[in-house]
């Protein structure tokens, strides 16, 4: 397996990287000698509603170049405000400064401008699949082997109900269609399949949970319990001698010992608003944003959809503090691209830039360390045995999108926040 040249223990050396603050560069025309550098496009919302996360990979990138110690790479930044017209128009533009690459851009519409220009080879950040080409590839988590993952898991797991959650949105419709896929071809059932709009989250949980038939069972079997109760305490307390008879004595020893067991139950049941277990063996979910996942979570708690009798399945959106910090979600499965330099460029960035590094910025880190390993050539990225970069082990299939080698994880909370199940293949 091919690992790309990330030297991260060299960035604990490195007193103070200097980072460029201006949105914008002066490209220089290329010199008769520079015939052995590298000239790489770095396409990135710098202005506009995203301007905070293109700079927060800018930052990346760059670290990357530090890292790498090769002079032979030159970074030239362009602002897609995150538009297709614009990505084009930056193209162009970088073409006509003599790109010989391009890193970018980070949204679907974005992506679509510079496959459709054309005439430069793209490393992606895109997680939409529609827009890629051989020569426009994603090095962004695609859903499908993260999909693949989880659900073969828990169907390994003896999993055969599902409910599906997803939202109502371009980005929902396509996790939504391949969850449904990928349960029936492990011959599992979908109970529940809904889609979801902000505001109504909650009563999308109240009919998920099937809540009103659940607490009407509820509610007759808590009243034939303390019928029961009262009748073997009016039993104790005028008949004593019939008492002797009356009781269950297939499941009890006394008549004592069953009207103890019928208050031990009365107790638990005023902890409980149902009874039996929702219809289906796990729940399936996800989210545009943080805010929807830990809103469905909460809310299916909160009708008594719970982890010690349901199974929360997401993708690895759900590696994050919030997630381990929410009731809800304890026990949950997820996938997760397992990385060995993760925790020391984490530390190194924090130190650097003040605030940890997303998921994004990694991504960033190793489009970049791709280029500056010299690796995104158009036979390098063809590459049958993959990358081992801060994102994970991954590679590029031909239709430019990235397939990468998952391990499921468990919610666990507290310190240790999370924990391998099955862990990762070695290699493809």
């Amino acid at each position: 397996m091919k690992l790309i040249s990330i030297l991260l223990l060299l960035l604990a050396s490195i007193a103070s990287p200097a980072f460029a603050d201006e949105p914008y560069q002066l490209v220089p025309p290329r010199t008769a000698d520079e015939t052995s550098s590298i000239r790489a496009a770095v396409l990135l919302p710098l202005t506009g509603p995203m301007a905070a996360v293109g700079a927060e990979m800018r930052r990346s990138i760059e670290f990357a170049l530090i890292g790498s110690r090769n002079p032979g790479v030159i970074l030239q930044f362009y602002d897609s405000s995150g538009t297709k017209d614009k990505a084009r128009e930056a193209v162009k533009r970088a073409k006509q400064e003599q790109a010989d690459i391009v890193i970018g851009p980070l949204l679907k519409d974005a992506t679509e401008g510079v496959r459709r220009e054309g005439g430069l080879r793209a490393i992606s950040f895109t997680t939409s699949a529609d827009v890629l080409s051989s020569n426009v590839v994603s090095v962004g988590f695609m859903p499908d082997d993260q999909i693949e993952a989880i659900i073969n898991f828990a169907a390994s797991r003896g999993v055969e109900r599902f409910a599906m959650i997803t939202p109502k949105s371009e980005s929902g419709k396509i996790i939504r269609d391949l969850v449904r896929d990928k349960i029936r071809s492990v011959r599992g059932k979908v109970v529940y399949d809904e889609q979801y709009v902000k505001g109504d989250i909650s009563k999308l949980a109240e009919r998920v949970s099937n809540f009103a038939a659940r607490t009407k069972e509820y509610d007759e079997h808590v009243a034939k319990v303390e019928r029961r109760h009262h009748y073997l305490q009016s039993l104790a307390h005028n008949f004593p001698d019939e008492l002797a008879t009356a009781f269950d004595s297939e499941n009890y020893s006394s008549a004592r010992a069953e009207i103890a067991a019928l208050s031990r139950m009365i107790e638990d049941l005023k902890k409980k608003n149902t009874v039996s277990p929702p219809p289906f063996d796990a729940v399936f979910l996800t989210g545009d944003d943080m805010n929807d996942i830990i809103m469905l979570g909460s809310m299916l708690l909160y009708y008594d959809v719970r982890s010690e009798d349901v199974k929360f399945l997401g993708l690895s959106q759900l590696a994050h503090d919030r997630v381990y910090d929410e009731r809800a979600f304890r026990g949950a499965w997820f996938p997760l691209a397992p990385s060995r330099y993760q925790a020391q460029f984490a530390e190194a960035f924090e130190k650097y830039l003040g605030a940890p590094p997303s998921r994004l910025a990694l991504l960033a880190y190793d489009a970049a360390a791709l280029v500056a390993s010299g690796l995104a050539t158009e036979d390098g990225l063809r590459s049958k045995d993959g990358f081992s970069g801060l994102s994970g082990v991954f590679r590029f299939k031909s239709d430019g999108r990235s397939e990468r080698l998952m391990e499921i994880r468990e919610v666990t909370g507290g310190r240790t926040k999370s924990r391998v199940l099955q862990p990762a293949n070695i290699e493809f």
